[in-house]
């Protein structure tokens, strides 16, 4: 797919990665493995995203889009929107 797409753990960890999110943010699939959503996420959309992310896991909401900032490997910015769902 040309798409980023991942599967994400609870506590934001890693745990499925396909070859276009790699390629948007830089990283091997083991580099990106070893990594969390908050590790990659611009420190000024980090806020937004963990507040969205409690409402998923409140369950006061069953999904969320946001557009947001990943920081790639070499340290640039990237803008990404993310759609996440439990």
């Amino acid at each position: 797919s040309g798409i980023g797409m991942a599967l994400v753990d609870l506590d934001g960890r890693w745990m499925r990665v396909n070859r276009a999110l790699c390629e948007i943010v830089g990283y091997d699939e083991g580099e990106l493995l070893r990594r969390t959503v908050r590790d990659l996420t611009h420190p000024d959309d980090l806020e937004a995203e963990l507040a969205l992310a409690g409402e998923l896991l409140a369950g006061s909401r069953a999904w969320y889009a946001l557009e947001k900032r990943c920081v790639r490997k070499d340290g640039t910015p990237v803008w990404v929107l993310v759609h996440a769902s439990i």
